[in-house]
């Protein structure tokens, strides 16, 4: 078993065949890869036994023309006169001469690393400055400032240096957020400026509210749905003078009933709380909220099409029977429990995890985990560019499974090509299990 440095020092020496500068970038990556599976609390020789023998990957990346050094000349190089170091490993294969046929020729020049994570790396690793906080969005923990996000331009080893840097000081994505926008509701020492609000928005047996919208800048909005005898809203906030008197105009126009939130300031952080009544069988046609830094929980309800974007935050959602869900996030957490509803979703970072399903899913995500439980069989396409992946289909249902990583251990039960559903999952680094 080898650690992190072992791992390098010895993937350098087997791969002193290729150019500096695209040897410099293999290097690079296996560091990235390091970085990310220590995030996910593996040890370094849990991920240097996933990465694989350091001669086949410096195989691979040169191609046909690969000739492997001798390894007594690397346990030289290492020699110290105090204890000298001595390398045996297990990787049986010679490397040394193979045909084309036992290796297929590729693109001379062009690597072709087993591990390629280059070209994410330079993809998603930004540095976030705004609101208070300065983060790198690294491997596994991010947040985004209220406005700005700015692309690191530089090379793959000085991204590496400022993401090990901000990991250091990066808290929890949760913590952060229930920080900055947890408070005591009846709390009488404020640090910042607010007032408590209410008030009710009758429609009574009225057919015409189709669509309820609510945007909002900072702070926890709780929305529950339930069933009565008739169609209103009830509703308390504990916001800026500003917002609350716009909440006590806010009535049913052209069929819509829109909160506008969103004059708070950016360093204040607020709370609203939304009990709506609707009557049995009273379904709206849009349900459609906005956030851009917080907590969104959101429970019951029946509707048309619900719509969600958040730039930074936690979305919690359960109990919904919906058409479609189409749900957008920059950086943040999903929590998604029976969800009676299509559920498209795309996030920039971030954990997801949907459980009790029973409708299809897709999710496009560039870095974080996806964890998803069926209830029942239903169709999943899941594509990750950095994560890992897992998915549990009920006990003896057939399916037919598609499930491929670029770097990392794939698990899968036997697909059945006649399966009554499809799971399809992808990522370019990460592990993917499927299990009943």
């Amino acid at each position: 078993m080898m650690n992190k440095q072992e791992y390098l020092a010895l993937l350098r020496f087997y791969s002193q065949q290729l150019a500096p500068e695209v040897q410099s970038d293999l290097i690079s990556e296996v560091e990235a890869h390091f970085i990310y599976g220590e995030q996910q609390g593996k040890t370094e020789e849990q991920i240097a036994e996933e990465l694989g023998d350091p001669i086949e990957m410096a195989k691979e990346t040169v191609g046909p023309t690969y000739k492997a050094p001798d390894l007594s000349a690397f346990q030289e190089m290492n020699r110290t006169d105090d204890e000298p170091r001595h390398y045996s490993y297990s990787y049986s294969n010679n490397y040394s001469s193979y045909s084309a046929e036992e290796y297929p020729p590729q693109n001379l020049g062009q690597p072709k690393a087993k591990k390629s994570l280059l070209a994410l790396l330079s993809a998603f690793t930004l540095i976030v400055v705004g609101g208070g906080l300065l983060v790198s969005i690294g491997i596994d923990r991010f947040i985004d400032g209220p406005n700005e996000k700015v692309v690191a331009s530089s090379t793959v080893e000085s991204i590496l240096e400022d993401v090990d840097k901000q990991f250091e000081k990066l808290e929890d994505l949760e913590d952060i957020v229930e920080a900055s926008t947890t408070f005591a509701w009846d709390e009488e020492n404020y640090d910042f400026e607010g007032s408590n609000y209410e008030g009710v928005i009758h429609m009574g047996n009225s057919p015409a509210w189709k669509d309820l919208i609510i945007d909002t800048d900072l702070g926890q909005v709780d929305i529950q749905f339930k069933q009565g005898d008739r169609n209103e809203i009830a509703w308390k906030a504990f916001t800026a003078p500003s917002v609350g008197e716009l909440m006590e105009a806010t009535q049913l126009k052209n069929e819509q009933i829109i909160f506008e939130l969103d004059e708070s300031g950016m360093y204040d952080n607020y709370r609203y709380s939304f009990v709506v009544t609707l009557q049995d069988d009273f379904e709206l046609r849009k349900l459609q909220l906005e956030q851009e830094l917080g907590d969104i929980n959101l429970k019951g309800g029946k509707f048309e099409k619900i719509e969600l974007q958040m730039d930074n935050g936690i979305l919690r959602a359960s109990d919904i029977v919906s058409g479609s869900m189409n749900v957008e996030l920059d950086n943040g957490s999903t929590e998604f429990e029976r969800i009676a509803s299509p559920i498209k979703l795309e996030s920039d970072n971030g954990e997801i995890k949907i459980l009790e399903s029973t409708h299809p899913v897709n999710i496009k995500l560039d870095l974080g985990s996806v964890d998803l439980g069926m209830k029942q069989p239903h169709d999943v396409d899941v594509k990750s560019d950095m994560g890992a992946i897992q998915i549990e289909v009920p006990q003896g249902a057939k399916g037919k499974y598609e499930a491929k990583s670029g770097l990392g251990d794939v698990k899968v039960p036997v697909s059945d090509d006649n399966g009554t559903f499809r799971v399809s999952a992808k990522t370019d680094a990460g592990t993917i299990i499927i299990k009943e």
